[in-house]
């Protein structure tokens, strides 16, 4: 029996449930932002490319991929992070790497047809998207700016998988596990020579990272325990002295000073990707309430959020920044002082006080930018390290509009700028592996 809805429920039905299709579809589009190779393009190709993909959520440890499947589609990673490995004979698994949100896997296969190389399954729980082949092959053929980034994607993977061939065969079994110490020491942040590595990862994944057994990680983890370098406290690792395990791996190439880089491994990359150290002044910016925007109006908060990437990255360019990723509306970047960097972060605010000055109050960007001066982990496309957590938890304290430095970025600059500085009171950032959380001020800009 076939029942009429009145006119009148059917509309209000239709209009309550408008909102919560136009809210997904810009959760959609927010998602494949965050995507590298899809970043510039524009907001209805990107609505196109969703209502191509599966959306799918998978639970810590759950396969995504087999290599002897006949899937073929590409994922992109939304949120959480998927692990690539294979399998190594006599029971051993290899990881080649680790996949965080905003890269993919599965082009490979997805280019050539052929089987997939390795198995991925997720590292927690996770969020991805994936297309059949033959759309992954259209938007190469239809968007250059796509088909650059897979080139270089490309490119990239058969220069770091070299790199970790010349480092597994000519570095001893002990290196290569101090290696990934020093990696893993560094990813965690290293405070007062120290290091402490929550949740740490068990004998036999250090071992699928460097090409060993469980038994020669366990007998050279032991060995560095009797020595007083490493010790166990709970579920976590503790590396008591990172600069003598630096040591001991500058011994083992005698070829090489001990001054040279000291190969390390980003954690979204191959194993035996080089890296170095260095200070630096780590900017960002964050557009505020850029989720509300998209839900009230799509096509024109994406028309904004334009306007927005461009002012920001013309003042990178202006003040010498190195842009190192984009998710979504914010930014990371890089600089050679604090001072360029406080400079670039001004002229970003005063630009938008321009951009803004005609616009009602729900149509203005309003950005929070956090700066910090300290040590982090370059290597060739990413930054890692204490000084990069520090800023993500500066950057949430400024006032929309505002900037927040840390007390390392102020005593570079407060002589050169005439501002008023306000020190942030009762803050407490909660950092993990860090003593002593710096003090914030906030840069008054009236």
């Amino acid at each position: 029996m076939r029942y009429s809805i009145p006119q009148e429920m059917a509309t209000a039905r239709r209009r309550r449930g408008a909102p919560k299709r136009r809210a997904i579809r810009a959760a959609a589009v927010l998602g494949l932002q965050r995507v590298d190779i899809l970043k510039g393009l524009d907001a209805r190709t990107l609505r196109e490319i969703a209502d191509q993909c599966n959306w799918t959520r998978y639970k810590r440890n759950q396969y995504v991929i087999r290599r002897d499947g006949a899937d073929r589609d590409v994922y992109f990673v939304i949120a959480g992070m998927v692990r690539v490995s294979a399998e190594a004979g006599r029971g051993r698994q290899i990881i080649l790497r680790d996949v965080p949100a905003g890269e993919l896997f599965g082009e490979h296969s997805a280019i050539d047809g052929r089987a997939h190389m390795a198995d991925v399954f997720a590292v927690r729980e996770s969020l991805l998207a994936s297309m059949p082949p033959e759309a992954f092959r259209a938007i190469l053929a239809n968007h250059a700016s796509v088909r650059e980034h897979v080139l270089r994607r490309l490119s990239g993977s058969v220069r770091e998988l070299a790199d970790r061939l010349i480092d597994l065969g000519a570095q001893r079994v002990q290196s290569r596990v101090w290696l990934e110490l020093l990696r893993l020491a560094r990813l965690a942040g290293v405070q007062a020579n120290a290091s402490r590595i929550e949740r740490a990862p068990t004998h036999r994944e250090i071992a699928s990272h460097v090409g060993t057994s469980r038994e020669e990680v366990t007998r050279e983890l032991s060995r560095l325990g009797r020595k007083g370098l490493l010790e166990r406290a709970g579920r976590a690792l503790v590396l008591r002295d990172v600069a003598a395990l630096e040591q001991l791996v500058a011994e083992s190439r005698p070829e090489q000073q001990p001054d040279q880089e000291i190969a390390a491994v980003e954690s979204s990359g191959f194993a035996g990707v080089r890296s170095r150290r260095e200070r630096r002044a780590i900017l960002v910016a964050d557009a505020f309430d850029a989720v509300a925007m998209m839900e009230r109006d799509e096509e024109r908060a994406y028309a904004q959020l334009l306007d927005h990437n461009k002012i920001v990255r013309n003042a990178i360019a202006n003040y010498r920044g190195r842009e190192i990723k984009t998710i979504g509306d914010a930014f990371l970047v890089t600089f050679r002082s604090a001072f360029d960097a406080v400079e670039c972060a001004l002229a970003i605010q005063r630009a938008f006080t321009e951009y803004n000055a005609d616009k009602d109050v729900t149509d203005r960007i309003l950005l929070r930018i956090g700066i910090h001066l300290g040590d982090i982990l370059v290597t060739s496309n990413d930054v890692f390290g204490e000084g990069v957590n520090i800023v993500s938890r500066i950057q949430p304290l400024a006032e929309p509009g505002g900037i927040c430095v840390s007390e390392a970025v102020f005593m570079q600059v407060r002589k050169k700028f005439e501002l008023k500085v306000e020190r942030v009171e009762g803050v407490d950032l909660k950092l993990k592996n860090i003593a002593t959380a710096p003090d914030v001020y906030h840069l008054n800009l009236s």
